[in-house]
């Protein structure tokens, strides 16, 4: 009986881990965008200065 609710106790970890590496890569995607508009920005702003 114990090694059952030990099998599922990692079931259910290997479930939140596949979850929240999706939602890693999810942020990391959105971060990747943040800079990559940020350095777009950056470059309008400073055609207009020159």
């Amino acid at each position: 009986m114990k090694g059952e609710t030990n099998i599922k106790d990692i079931e259910k970890l290997n479930k939140d881990i596949v979850s929240l590496r999706k939602e890693v890569d999810d942020m990391k995607d959105v971060i990747r965008g943040l800079i990559q508009f940020i350095m777009r920005k950056e470059d309008i702003d400073s055609e207009e200065y020159n």
